[in-house]
């Protein structure tokens, strides 16, 4: 019987399948980016009277409080709308309070009252807020407050 010589070919070709694998780990999407595009989209109803009020920004270069983005309060029954976007680096946190100031300790905001925010990252939504009538006020007024930290971009 002939005895058949390895073909070197062959070797190749049963080995090629297991190389193409091999990248399979490696990113190809680049670098973490150092900052990001960051927005508030808010919303509420039934506002009036309840002295609703809108606070979103990141602490400031220096470290010594916080660099606003948006401070407004909302006089309108009901309301709408987004903060444009900031160019936020990832070293800082952006936070975003929504109060109802006139609604004090020991009182609750009518039935069907809100106002919610949504933080988004890059067009994600990363974290959402919303105060209403079974937000407990605080020492002063309903509050409420998030922040998407400087670690979780």
């Amino acid at each position: 019987m002939k005895k058949l010589a390895p073909r070197p070919y062959l070797l190749f070709v049963m080995v090629l399948p297991l190389l193409s694998c091999a990248d399979d780990n490696v990113r190809t999407d680049g670098p973490a980016p150092t900052m990001h595009d960051v927005k508030v989209r808010y919303t509420g109803a039934k506002l009036s009277g309840l002295g609703a009020y809108v606070n979103a920004g990141c602490n400031k270069e220096d470290g010594s409080g916080t660099a606003t983005n948006m401070n407004s309060d909302i006089a309108d029954a009901s309301v709408q709308g987004t903060i444009r976007s900031y160019k936020v680096p990832t070293s800082k946190d952006y936070y975003v309070t929504l109060a109802f100031k006139q609604v004090k300790a020991g009182t609750r905001a009518p039935r069907g009252a809100y106002l919610k925010a949504d933080i988004l990252v890059d067009d994600v939504l990363r974290k959402s807020i919303q105060i209403d009538n079974t937000t407990a006020p605080g020492a002063q007024y309903v509050l409420d407050q998030a922040t998407v930290q400087h670690d979780e971009w």
